[in-house]
């Protein structure tokens, strides 16, 4: 049963990791997702209106966003001190879904994640985007209970 809060946790199935135990893997993210094979589509639904939806996925906005304004600005965390550009935002996004695919993750399962505002959530949620995980935010309020219920539904 998880008692912490103050520590954000993943969960894959019925297992808990806590993610300060998540090795910092080396292996490029795109050699990783290649061996992958594709079979997802995308999909777009537009309603009446002027504005159009991007044709973009949030790792492509990451990466053009590296490359177009690496140097920005991208995120600031005054309560941990963090301040990271877009370039690190990207750097870290791609090793963190490395990490994810060579955990056993495959893209199009589900990621939980318990976690209150901070950094690691942020790059948890581009990470798993760039890894083809669907993420579950799981609401740092639950009763022990409710939270046993998410994790193994």
């Amino acid at each position: 049963m998880l008692r912490s809060v103050s520590t954000m946790f993943i969960a894959r199935a019925k297992s808990t990791i806590p993610i300060v135990q998540l090795p910092a893997f080396q292996i490029p993210f795109f050699r990783c997702l290649a061996s992958y094979p594709k079979k997802f589509t995308i999909s777009y639904n537009h309603n009446r209106g002027d504005s159009v939806l991007l044709g973009s996925t949030i790792g492509q906005v990451v990466n053009q966003a590296a490359d177009q304004v690496g140097d920005k600005l991208a995120f600031v965390f005054r309560h941990q001190n963090i301040r990271r550009t877009f370039f690190q935002l990207n750097k870290e996004s791609d090793q963190l879904a490395a990490s994810f695919l060579e955990l056993g993750l495959r893209p199009g399962e589900r990621l939980a994640l318990w976690s209150t505002n901070c950094y690691e959530w942020i790059l948890t949620q581009v990470a798993a985007a760039k890894a083809g995980l669907i993420l579950v935010n799981i609401n740092t309020a639950y009763q022990p209970d409710e939270l046993q219920y998410c994790l193994n539904k």
